[in-house]
């Protein structure tokens, strides 16, 4: 099975929204890590208008079946 890959994005209040088919459902960043999922990369990123906040935009992976890195379980 291949490592899967999902996006969240992160404000800076902490709120957190995962990105799927298009759309954003709200998430917690700690319930994506309990699920497996931990962070490969983040990239900053903020809206034209300037009284908005930034976010941050997160890819994360998880190892099918519960594998973790380099072929160990959980």
């Amino acid at each position: 099975m291949k490592t899967e890959y999902c996006y969240a994005m992160v404000d800076l209040n902490g709120a957190c929204w995962r990105i799927v088919d298009r759309a954003t459902e709200k998430v917690a960043l700690p319930d994506l890590l309990a699920e497996g999922w931990r962070p490969i990369r983040e990239t900053q990123f903020a809206h034209h208008d300037a009284s908005t906040s930034s976010y941050i935009l997160i890819c994360l992976e998880r190892e099918p079946d519960g594998k973790m890195g380099f072929g160990f379980g959980p």
